[in-house]
């Protein structure tokens, strides 16, 4: 089916968001001072984050669902800092938790293998929240955007994460492998069942065991 792509970006002093897809053609020409709103969009949903630091430009890239992600991450966090109890904060690919008074470390997954580590002062915080805001506004169907098929399991994020906090998933897959094919042992004393932390924390500690690019 024919589609339009349609882009929008927004502008701040210390930040830069760009949103673009396609939209089906409309059955009726558009008359040229018009255009079509961004909820017409559809389909192959991307976004660009550029975050200037200095000189230098700190460029993130993402789908429907990190841009989600992202919103909800930083409206939650701003919150916990009026509200004068500044708290890690995380949402699927996205994580921030303060440094300081005045800096905050933003983590973000980029593709499935990477992440990458902006830190913020308050200012541009400020000016991302305000870029994320109006995509919020005018993107109102994001749960609905296609996003890309699911990778096979061990090709997740949370699974190539996990692998690389320490080899606990392979450790365990060992040992598994050698109780299958050795006799049981005596009985010991129960030990503790590991499970995947939630806490933000936590999480922040798993998205920073990749290496950052």
């Amino acid at each position: 089916m024919p589609s339009l792509t349609l882009s929008q970006t927004y502008h701040q002093p210390t930040s830069t968001l760009t949103v673009r897809g396609e939209a089906p053609l409309p059955s009726r020409p558009v008359d040229g001072s018009a255009r079509l709103p961004l909820q017409a969009i559809e389909s192959n949903f991307e976004c660009q984050l550029e975050i200037r630091q200095g000189e230098t430009t700190k460029t993130l890239q993402g789908d429907s669902v990190w841009l989600k992600n992202l919103i909800t991450v930083i409206d939650r966090y701003v919150g916990s800092q009026l509200s004068g109890t500044p708290k890690g904060t995380f949402s699927g690919t996205a994580a921030i938790r303060p440094l300081d008074f005045i800096s905050h470390r933003l983590t973000v997954r980029q593709g499935e293998d990477r992440i990458a580590q902006v830190d913020l002062s308050m200012t541009q915080l400020y000016d991302l929240l305000e870029n994320l805001s109006q995509a919020a506004e005018d993107l109102p169907q994001l749960d609905k955007l296609a996003t890309p098929p699911t990778p096979a399991w061990y090709r997740q994020p949370t699974a190539i994460a996990a692998l690389l906090a320490g080899g606990i998933v392979l450790a365990a897959g060992v040992g598994l492998w050698v109780s299958r094919r050795d006799p049981p042992p005596p009985p010991s004393p129960p030990q503790e069942q590991l499970t995947a932390p939630e806490a933000a924390g936590d999480l922040q500690q798993r998205l920073e065991s990749t290496p950052a690019q």
